[in-house]
């Protein structure tokens, strides 16, 4: 239940009314959780304790990479009760310590608490000033996205993010013009290639692409001509997510000929946020 009503990552309104039955089953799974533990034999602590302090540092490893707060929401929330189950379990472990041993168990809770305080304490201060910057481009997107179609238009968004694509899809009422809704592709194409600084990215072209490079291009470009999008939008961002400094998802279709092939029916009316916007040609 709490992973249920804390998913809504996109939204960053948890206390919505949809999710109040949700918490109140997550506070009665919480109470459970407690109870069974204290009253669980010293085998069973010991092995709850192991687990939450896995669980604990694993969500550790996940908020360093800096995501950002609308997808560090419910690691940090779930790293809380791993560190509440944590702490229920050293209490007793520690009271049948002495001396040298009972230190380090406290020194280690300290160094626990200390740990998921840090991450808590930047995000709970950043995380409405990012929300509402993020649901007013959202919203910003959705009016452009409403401005070049009519309600049912398929639409095409080309992108290794989701951020700012499919909130806005959705709210603008249009439908998806291909099989992909990510293009997730790129980031494990070209994992481990880097660019000069100074210098154009090193894009394969279609002499040096691999079997799946190609096949994905063919498949994206086939989706272009068989459901024919009202408007396709690509990421024009040199930092897009997952890809290489430098490698721009508009420039690398530019120089694979999607200029004069797939986007031979559409004309580049402005960029928005930070994509390209194609309108099909009436």
């Amino acid at each position: 239940p709490y992973l249920a009503a804390h998913y809504g990552a996109y939204d960053g309104d948890f206390f919505a009314d949809e999710n109040v039955l949700l918490y109140k089953w997550a506070a009665v799974a919480v109470c459970i959780g407690i109870l069974s533990v204290l009253r669980s034999p010293p085998r069973i602590q010991k092995q709850v304790f192991i687990l939450c302090a896995a669980i604990f540092l694993c969500t550790c490893a996940y908020l360093v990479q800096g995501k950002g707060w609308l997808y560090q929401q419910l690691p940090i929330r779930m790293s809380t009760f791993a560190l509440l189950g944590y702490m229920l379990c050293i209490i007793p472990i520690a009271s049948g310590l002495s001396g040298r041993d009972r230190m380090v168990a406290v020194a280690q809770t300290l160094v626990f608490v200390l740990l998921a305080l840090l991450p808590a304490a930047y995000y709970s201060v950043t995380w409405r000033e990012n929300r509402d910057v993020r649901k007013a481009y959202v919203n910003y997107m959705t009016e452009k996205i409403q401005e070049y179609t009519e309600p049912g238009d398929p639409v095409v968004f080309i992108s290794s993010d989701l951020r700012y694509a499919y909130p806005s899809v959705i709210d603008a009422g249009v439908t998806l013009g291909s099989r992909y809704d990510i293009d997730f592709m790129f980031p494990m194409l070209y994992q481990g290639v880097s660019g000069t600084p100074g210098q154009p990215f090193p894009y394969r072209l279609a002499a040096d692409q691999p079997d799946e490079e190609r096949i994905y291009l063919a498949r994206r470009a086939e989706d272009m001509g068989k459901f024919r999008p009202k408007l396709i939008a690509i990421d024009t961002n040199p930092r897009a997510q997952a890809l290489p400094s430098g490698f721009r998802v508009s420039e690398y279709l530019d120089q694979n000929g999607w200029q004069e092939t797939v986007l031979s029916g559409y004309t580049a009316v402005e960029e928005v946020v930070r994509f390209q916007f194609y309108v099909r040609d009436e």
